[in-house]
């Protein structure tokens, strides 16, 4: 896993990615732990960039990725 990248959200309080086996972790402020499965680097990528996380976690990955609770 790489680095957990701390973000200014309401709902993540932190996330990280692995890009050799493509996994996205996410660390909720509810203190969940998911692991999101085969994400693309373009989509960890839009993760970093965006300003609304929680917003752009809802529309782009919940739902679009096989998850794991960690």
């Amino acid at each position: 896993m790489g680095k957990w990248i701390q973000a200014d959200s309401t709902q993540i309080k932190e996330f990280a990615y692995d890009e050799d086996l493509m996994e996205l972790t996410i660390h909720f402020h509810s203190g969940g732990f998911y692991k999101y499965m085969k994400v693309p680097v373009k989509i960890f990528r839009g993760l970093q960039a965006i300003d609304s996380k929680g917003v752009y976690f809802a529309y782009y990955i919940k739902g679009e990725f096989t998850c794991q609770k960690l």
